[in-house]
């Protein structure tokens, strides 16, 4: 029998995994619903293509579920865990990039009222 940390329930010290009554599920339904909005995202080009979207939002989720235990044990305010996860979902959501807006000259020589360059 693995060695327990006094006051922590079916915790091991390192090296064991927590038996299964200890562990705690990954919230599936947000994890498929971040994923769905990553690929809703990716069709729109508001993300990158390059990205994994059931392993970003895993990820996501892991961090939440950190950062609240963070917040919990006072490792971090609210509004501190509340910036990590704005950072990193502006990250993910990120329009890609577009190229530069090239500016179309009418044959006078003026800008195109019709391209919207002024």
């Amino acid at each position: 029998m693995p060695e327990q940390v006094e006051g922590l329930v079916d915790a091991p010290v390192l090296g064991e995994r927590l038996p299964e009554r200890g562990r705690v599920a990954v919230p599936t339904s947000l994890v498929a619903f971040l994923a769905d909005q990553l690929r809703q995202a990716q069709r729109q080009g508001a993300t990158s293509r390059d990205i994994d979207p059931d392993k970003e939002a895993t990820t996501v989720v892991a961090a939440l579920t950190g950062l609240a235990s963070g917040v919990l044990g006072n490792n971090f305010t609210v509004e501190e865990a509340a910036a990590i996860i704005d950072y990193t979902l502006d990250r993910l959501f990120q329009r890609a990039k577009a190229p530069p807006v090239r500016h179309r000259l009418n044959p006078r020589g003026d800008h195109d009222a019709n391209t919207g360059c002024t």
